[in-house]
């Protein structure tokens, strides 16, 4: 029987019968670690640092987030290594940069000898959870799927008519969904090929869109063509973590704020003729020519849809805390990437690593924290795994190429410690890298190095260089041959590249 007449016979047979049982039960009893502390990770896609109230933007996006910030540390310059979901995740469940995972294309994996060094595999006595709404990130969870004790598929959390494929078919999603748009969407032959699972699944899909949509004026949440409701997230994991096995790490990835950014209806137009708008910007060489006007309404947009996530996020911390869980559970708030809307530039998929991109937000509460930390030292995606192993009394993976966060470091905090990201999707995953966006950071100062730039006729390489405490909108490249800070940093991060390539010379 091929997977085609499978999908048929599947419409005469109930669902809950077809459900593989393919996800481990948590077992209250299993753990090794009884008196170790719970990690709880989350991860709102996309979301800019840049525009947190809470760290100085001029609109007020995140009330509970601010609330929230009352019991943690806040890390005021966090940077992810990489500018989409690929780089960003896998750079922060590894806790090494692109240049050695080499997951650096959309819907990477990391190279094989990481596929086992990751936060799950150092946490190998708790009970390990991961969760991605975003398809990039879990084709990373699926790759650590043998580190995880219970792996969420991505369908459980939406309520679009894909649940089925995403669920029986997951080792052969394209295959399945063509059978699928055969069979339901008709997208091919305008005809149906199921005499009884078409005309109830879209009318039920059509139903469940229609009756979300009136709360959601710019259309229901989705990630590629799957529908949800942030809050059906909010209540898995209020639920899930009283349920697990003490103790417990789980990864839990959400897509909003990123794009569509379809806000619920309370939050709709709330930033409308506030009189904000952000700096004029001259074009960047790799300018996607999005107008300015065009570029101050999708802010807008994007500052409601964090709204809607602060909103969630709020509610999750209230629900935790009423029922104990943050009392023995380390809550870490943060991103894979930020979002643009500047320079003629929108998104998040040309190589330039400017701050709104590349600055995420990070805060995490300790078990119990009631009280306040700020922390301003430049900080990395990387130095996550490393400081959750120290204070949970394990050694610190040798594979990481992060630090101990502060103000868990023994000893001084280096502020002048190298940070670096890149962007390299069009250059081979095995290959010297000769067609990539890197970036290093040496407080206070940011170089940029494009390389094969052929916006720019004559030029190999192109740099910026720019002091982002004194002039954090980046509107004045310092970047000269001559100028002794760039030649520095030039030299230096020509060493990392260097060394990122040797093995593959």
């Amino acid at each position: 029987m091929n997977r085609r007449e499978l999908l048929k016979i599947s419409s005469m047979l109930s669902a809950a019968s077809l459900l593989p049982a393919y996800i481990k039960a948590p077992d209250k009893n299993s753990s090794s670690n009884p008196g170790a502390k719970n990690i709880l990770i989350i991860v709102f896609d996309a979301f800019s640092a840049l525009h947190l109230s809470l760290l100085g933007y001029p609109r007020k996006t995140d009330l509970n987030i601010t609330r929230f910030a009352e019991r943690s540390t806040v890390y005021h310059n966090h940077f992810s290594g990489g500018i989409f979901t690929t780089t960003g995740t896998s750079t922060l469940l590894t806790g090494v940069y692109p240049f050695t995972h080499r997951a650096i294309h959309l819907n990477d994996t990391v190279a094989p000898e990481y596929a086992d060094k990751n936060i799950f595999s150092a946490f190998s006595d708790y009970y390990r959870v991961g969760y991605s709404h975003n398809v990039l990130a879990n084709t990373l969870l699926r790759q650590f799927q043998g580190n995880i004790d219970l792996y969420k598929p991505r369908a459980e959390l939406f309520y679009s008519n894909d649940f089925i494929i995403n669920t029986l078919f997951q080792n052969d999603s394209d295959n399945a969904y063509l059978s699928w748009s055969r069979i339901i969407n008709n997208e091919e032959d305008n005809f149906s090929n199921s005499l009884f699972l078409t005309s109830p699944f879209k009318a039920l899909s059509r139903k469940m869109e229609s009756a979300a949509s009136k709360d959601f004026p710019r259309g229901v949440p989705k990630n590629q063509g799957d529908f949800f409701l942030l809050e059906t997230a909010t209540d898995w994991i209020t639920a899930q973590m009283q349920e697990l096995s003490n103790p417990f790490i789980s990864y839990i990835h959400l897509i909003p704020p990123h794009h569509p950014y379809n806000t619920r209806i309370s939050y709709y137009n709330n930033f409308l003729n506030d009189g904000y708008k952000p700096i004029k910007k001259p074009e960047h060489i790799y300018t996607q020519g999005v107008d300015y006007e065009t570029l101050v309404k999708r802010c807008r947009y994007y500052d409601e849809y964090i709204l809607y996530v602060d909103h969630e996020f709020g509610r999750l911390v209230d629900n935790l805390a009423d029922a104990g869980v943050l009392d023995n559970t380390w809550l870490i708030l943060t991103s894979d990437h930020g979002e643009m809307f500047e320079r003629g530039i929108w998104e998040h998929t040309v190589p330039t690593i400017h701050q709104p991109v590349i600055q995420v937000p990070l805060l995490i509460s300790e078990p119990g924290q009631q009280s306040r930390n700020d922390v301003y030292t430049p900080t990395s995606s990387i130095d996550l795994i490393p400081t959750l192993a120290q204070e949970n009394g394990k050694d610190v993976p040798d594979w990481c190429e992060g630090q101990i966060l502060p103000p868990y470091q023994n000893g001084n905090t280096d502020v002048k410690r190298n940070l670096f990201a890149i962007d390299a999707k069009k250059n081979e995953k095995y290959k010297p890298l000769t067609k990539a966006t890197t970036m290093i950071l040496e407080w206070p100062y940011k170089l940029m190095r494009y390389t094969e730039n052929k916006r720019i006729p004559g030029y190999w390489l192109y740099y910026e260089l720019y002091n982002i405490e004194e002039d954090p909108e980046e509107l004045v490249n310092l970047y000269s041959p001559d100028n002794p800070i760039a030649k520095e940093l030039i030299v230096k991060l020509e060493a990392k590249i260097a060394a990122a390539d040797k093995p593959y010379l």
